[in-house]
Formats: structure tokens, sequence, C-alpha cells
């Protein structure tokens, strides 16, 4: 949908307060945030991991790795995750998104190796960083952990709302305040989607783009 089909959820408070108050306190709402508002990079300005001939450090809202003759820094753009289990970093350099190999873990207290890597040693230190993101896989993520992120088919992760609120869910609502505000009641439940009314197999699909689904456990 175009951008101009987002209201936002203080539009969306002026009829549901008590929802939208209450959603503020769900992981959904904290699942992204950029680095300068995220408490955990706050609450540990100073994170170090080391790995064989690497010595990570994060420092405030940089990345950073050395193998002890040269060093490679990113900044932190994004961090994705609420820290309630554990927080993934987005780097950024130039047009580029990368995955951080390191990820903080509420378990260990600590960084430890992202969920999906190889345990082997890096053979270089951009490596070391993580992986670069390919378009459709950068898109896929800021997707479910942002709003949105993507608009009129165009990704443009600048301009995206931190974490997943109303319209993450409910579909873009100008249409749907559009008519309450002028009194077509007949009309503002057809331009509004309830995920309450779903079938259990499509609210499987449905939740499953960012929740996954047993399909893509078993691949």
């Amino acid at each position: 949908p175009p951008a101009n089909a987002y209201v936002g959820e203080a539009a969306c408070a002026n009829c549901h307060a008590g929802i939208a108050a209450t959603q503020h306190s769900t992981p959904m709402y904290h699942a992204g945030a950029r680095s300068e508002n995220t408490l955990l990079l706050t609450q540990h300005p100073d994170m170090t991991f080391h790995e064989g001939p690497y010595t990570y450090v994060l420092h405030h809202n940089t990345s950073s790795v050395s193998n002890g003759a040269a060093t490679a820094a990113q900044p932190i753009a994004w961090a994705f995750g609420n820290g309630e289990y554990g927080q993934t970093y987005i780097l950024k350099s130039n047009d580029h998104y990368t995955e951080s190999r390191l990820s903080y873990y509420a378990s260990l207290h600590a960084l430890d190796i992202t969920t999906g890597y190889s345990t082997e040693f890096p053979n270089s230190l951009e490596k070391a960083l993580g992986d670069v993101l390919k378009p459709d896989t950068a898109q896929h993520c800021f997707s479910c952990h942002t709003i949105p992120a993507v608009v009129s088919g165009s990704f443009q992760p600048e301009k995206a709302i931190p974490g997943i609120t109303c319209e993450a869910c409910h579909g873009p609502g100008a249409n749907h305040v559009a008519a309450m505000t002028t009194g077509q009641y007949d009309m503002a439940a057809s331009t509004i989607t309830n995920p309450a009314s779903m079938s259990p197999t499509d609210s499987v699909d449905f939740c499953g783009a960012c929740h996954r689904t047993w399909s893509d456990v078993t691949m």
C-alpha cells in the first residue's frame, strides 16, 4: 500500500485507547528500535566477545571486530528483538545492511553468535562483522520488526516506524478512519482486517508470515 494509506497508531487510539495502551506493553511493540533508542544498548554500553583470533566490541552504537593487526567497524542502525530472550543488531554501511554475527542473549546476559551462523571462525574481518543482507532478506526482516518498511512496493527502511503497531496486523487504517469519521459505520468493518475472524489455517499462515509456520521449520 502507499504511505498515505497508513494513519499511525495515534489515530487508532482515538477510538481504541485501551487496546492501544495495552499494546505498548507487548514484546511486539518493542520488536524493533533504532540503535539510539535501544534500552539494552544504553544499559550495556560496552559489551565484548572473543572467538579464535577475533575480539568483538559493541560500544554504544558501533560494532567492531579486531584480529590484533586490523580492525573493522560499522555503526549499529537497528536492534531487532526486545531483549526478553535476545536481540540482534543490524549494521549499516552506505546503502547496505548487515546482520551482526553477534546477538545479545538474556539467558547469558552477554553476547554470543547469532542463531543460524556457523560456529567456524570467519575468514575475514568483514565476515566476522556479519552477513550483508540481500535486498529481499532485508525487506523481510524490516517487515516483521517495523512498519511500514515497504510502501508502494518500495523498500524504505529509513522511514519505518519501529516495532509492530496496529496497522502491521490490521492493515492500513486510512479508509477505516475515514469511514468512522464520516459515519459510514456499515462500511467500517470491511475497511480493516480483523485477524480474529480468520480460520485456524488462515491464522497460522497469517501469523506465520513473521512467526514462521511448520513448513519453515521442517524445510
